[in-house]
């Protein structure tokens, strides 16, 4: 009999439906780095990328380093 060491999950997606967190962070992010708040839709069209590009492409900034230093804070 096979022994399991570990059972996997894919909760993002699949056990939980985390996108309208993943929006709020986005929101809070951009408004506490003086942008402007960006409508679900265009979150909803960039998930999946890397942070630096999403939030390169929402902010406009090259060095993004801060906005995802509070993103993964948030």
């Amino acid at each position: 009999m096979n022994e399991f060491r570990a059972v996997l999950f894919d909760a993002d997606g699949t056990l939980l439906d985390v996108s309208d967190f993943n929006y709020q962070t986005y929101l809070h992010t951009l408004a506490l780095h003086s942008h402007l708040p960006i409508t679900y839709e265009q979150m909803a069209k960039v998930m999946g990328l890397p942070l630096d590009e999403i939030y390169r492409q929402f902010s406009g900034i090259k060095d993004v380093s801060s906005l995802i230093e509070e993103h993964r804070r948030f």
